[in-house]
């Protein structure tokens, strides 16, 4: 299984949603979650919905992974 976002446009009539695989469920489990005190990457595993304003919390706790 993969770990992907799903990107939804509803004010787009070309696009309505797309995909963005993230990682393997194994390398997410045992690599990403690991790696960070994170609040937002477990709920991805399941999924859950990410409005516009919780961008800036989520690019974050990504970018706590590149160090």
């Amino acid at each position: 299984m993969t770990v992907a976002l799903i990107v939804t446009r509803p004010d787009s009539e070309k696009w309505q949603w797309f995909t963005v695989p993230v990682a393997l469920e194994e390398g997410y489990e045992r690599y990403w979650l690991p790696a960070t005190a994170a609040v937002w990457l477990p709920l991805f595993q399941t999924g859950c919905p990410v409005e516009a304003k919780d961008f800036p919390a989520v690019t974050r706790e990504l970018l706590t992974l590149r160090g």
